[in-house]
């Protein structure tokens, strides 16, 4: 029961449209959408007729050749299909129970009070459980026999002159009196009974009781619930539980083989001569081994499995998922097996299996098509079990996602069919080069230049690695749509002298590499101040450690900054470990504080605060004669000027325009009427304000 494995670097097997495996094989005859789940399915019994009903209410008759006969709404799930002479008898969830006729004329219908989840038919006679009751109808629709049971019946079945029906964990024997002949461990799951008279029942606890005549033998076959169990011809009993393991035990409880499909087996079910067992999943699959367990057919169909039936001869299984399908036993059988398409779509491979062994060669086509058009297509001569055919295409396929179709033709037939998905990548540039265009504290700046030019529809997924004495410092991600394209990317790194490797791959490959050395620096600074009337002196050293080569020296600027305005800049070159700087300042008496910047590569690398006392000048006293005006009754207007120091000086001006204005002032007016930045007034404003010169400006 070992699932056919396609080794697909790129594809994903979605559905094979042609089923075959082993040394008898099934081919799929017909597949027909039924608009829903398919719930329950049975074959009439001459097997020209097979009826099929939904999730979705529907009811539909299929003709032995796939011919959709006619459909019926029933208007709620139908839960079990059943023929009963020439009449098709469907029930539902709502408690409806009703026949058709082969040519889909109504022929009765009963109502009954409680949901119907399980028909049995027999020669002549139905019955139905339908809530906590088991009810026998005849061919007419007849209400026969009536039995009211102690709970909700799940599953009925016929045997003898009599009916079986589980209701919780019972099985009880209906007929002229109810009587129960065997007691599971929770609650029933399913009921078979053989030709022969056994009858098994499987739990939801993995406990499965088979019955022969009055004795019961008890058997735990698994740690989750029996989902479907089935007696075949000749009394083997395949269970198939929730864990997704198939078992063939005999009557004593003996197992015959055991083994697992992949996901919680839904269906078993027997050919009616015994000699295939199909096997349906949860997930999908399909599966049909022989009575010893050998594997004839293995497939995933994409949809669980609800529903399957032989049909009366043995020839034809009908599989239910949310379509119908038909497969019947061919032989030999041609189909694909694997499919691969090249990564970058320049060529196409198809593995075709034959089984059994061809006596001698046949000739095959092989064709590729997407969105029904034919790609390319190749004609060769199969013999022995197949082998493995190329599909030259005349252009690779473009970059992207792809559905493609192979079918397979013998004669100008179709044999095999296979769909694959396949994700295709641009193809790698002829030539490639990468280069270094700068560096700063924490960031490379790089260049890829591609030829020929990737197409910007589909760009090119390639990775940037940078490494370090083979230690990978970054792995990004870069789309590069175009010939020339540039990219900066963030490092961080430790002060010191760095030999980085920079490589650029595409598909596991090294396109182009490039070397770089970078300089990372540990500044200082270190400032010293002296003060005479109106002006202030700097002085002090910049340091970078590593030091600069005197070849290569640093360009860097030492700034001083007051309230965030920009005093003075001054340009220094660093040759060596240490560089000396010096700043004289025309400054206001008073306090001020200063800050000095070091800006290496446009950033800053180091900063010290000073606060200085700078000796009184000519401004001092006209703030003085200013602040004793501003605290008298009358305001007027006072012509000032002064340059000694520029914050001083906008000072001075802003007290001349508040004066104008009564004494109320805005940033935005005194930006305006100044000249000067909003950002910059309202410094002006609050250092008024904080000394007490204004109590009205607006901030």
């Amino acid at each position: 029961m070992r699932k056919a494995a396609a080794a697909l670097t790129t594809l994903l097997l979605i559905a094979p449209a042609l089923l075959s495996a082993g040394p008898v094989t099934l081919e799929e005859s017909w597949s027909k959408s039924a608009w829903g789940s398919v719930e329950a399915l049975a074959w009439s019994p001459d097997g020209e007729g097979l009826a099929a009903g939904t999730g979705t209410g529907s009811l539909f008759l299929f003709g032995g050749s796939g011919s959709g006969l006619w459909t019926r709404g029933l208007g709620s799930t139908v839960t079990s299909v059943a023929w009963i002479d020439s009449l098709i008898v469907a029930s539902t969830s709502s408690g409806l129970v009703r026949a058709y006729s082969r040519s889909g004329e109504w022929a009765w219908s009963l109502q009954l009070p409680a949901p119907v989840s399980d028909l049995a038919a027999g020669p002549g006679t139905i019955a139905a459980a339908a809530g906590s009751e088991l009810v026998i109808l005849d061919s007419s629709g007849n209400v026969v026999g009536r039995v009211g049971l102690n709970g909700t019946v799940s599953h009925v079945a016929l045997v003898g002159n009599g009916s079986v029906a589980s209701v919780g964990s019972d099985v009880l024997l209906v007929g002229d009196n109810v009587s129960r002949i065997a007691k599971l461990d929770s609650p029933v799951t399913c009921l078979s009974v053989s030709r022969s008279g056994l009858l098994a029942a499987g739990s939801t606890a993995g406990m499965v009781a088979v019955v022969r005549e009055e004795d019961v033998l008890l058997l735990k076959l698994s740690s989750g619930a029996i989902e479907d169990l089935g007696w075949g011809p000749t009394d083997l009993l395949a269970v198939g539980s929730e864990d997704g393991v198939v078992r063939v035990v005999t009557p004593s409880g003996e197992e015959v083989w055991s083994d697992s499909i992949g996901s919680a087996v839904t269906e078993v079910e027997w050919a009616p001569d015994g000699s295939l067992l199909a096997v349906g999943g949860l997930g999908g699959e399909l599966v049909v081994v022989t009575p010893t367990g050998a594997e004839v057919l293995s497939a995933t169909l994409g949809e669980a499995v609800g529903s399957l039936a032989w049909s009366p001869d043995s020839s034809a299984l009908a599989v239910g998922t949310w379509s119908v399908r038909v497969l019947v036993k061919v032989n030999p059988t041609v189909s694909i097996s694997e499919v691969r398409v090249s990564r970058y779509g320049s060529n196409v491979t198809v593995g075709i299996s034959v089984s059994p062994s061809l006596p001698e060669p046949v000739r095959v086509r092989v064709s590729l098509l997407e969105g029904g058009e034919e790609l390319a297509s190749v004609d060769a001569a199969l013999s022995g079990t197949g082998g493995s055919l190329a599909i030259p295409l005349n252009a690779p396929l473009r970059p992207g996602h792809h559905i493609l179709t192979l079918r397979a033709s013998v004669g100008g037939e179709e044999v095999a069919s296979q769909v694959v998905e396949a994700e295709v990548l641009p193809p790698p540039p002829e030539s490639a080069s990468l280069s270094v265009l700068g560096f700063g504290s924490d960031s490379l700046s790089v260049r890829a230049e591609l030829a020929p030019a990737p197409d910007p529809r589909w760009p090119l997924p390639a990775e940037l690695v940078v490494t370090e004495s083979g230690r990978v410092l970054l792995e990004e991600r870069w789309n590069i749509s175009s010939g020339i394209s540039e990219r900066n990317v963030q490092l961080e790194l430790e002060p010191g002298v760095h030999e980085l490797s920079i490589e650029l791959v595409y598909d596991g490959e090294a396109l182009a590499d490039a070397e770089a050395r970078v300089w990372v620096y540990s500044a200082t600074l270190d400032v010293n101040s002296s003060t005479g009337p109106g002006k202030v002196t700097l002085t002090g050293v910049v340091g970078l450690d590593p030091p600069p080569s005197p070849h290569l020296p640093v360009e860097a600027q030492v700034q001083v900054s007051e309230l965030g305005e920009t005093l003075t800049t001054i340009p220094i070159t660093i040759t060596g470990r240490i560089e000396p700087f010096r700043a004289e300042l025309g400054l206001e008496k008073g306090t001020h504080r200063l800050t000095v910047t070091l800006i290496v590569a446009g950033s800053p690398a180091a900063s010290r605060e000073l606060v200085v006392e700078v000796p009184g000048s000519t401004v001092g006293a006209v703030m003085k004669v200013l602040l004793a005006a501003l605290a008298g009754t009358g305001l007027a207007a006072f012509a000032l000027r002064s340059r000694a120091s520029r914050i001083e000086e906008l000072k001075v001006r802003a007290l001349e325009v508040a004066l104008d204005r009564g004494g109320r002032v805005t940033p935005a007016e005194l930006a305006s009427a100044l000249g000067i930045s909003p950002r910059l007034a309202k410094k002006v404003l609050e250092a008024l304000k904080d000394e007490g010169a204004l109590r009205r400006c607006e901030i």
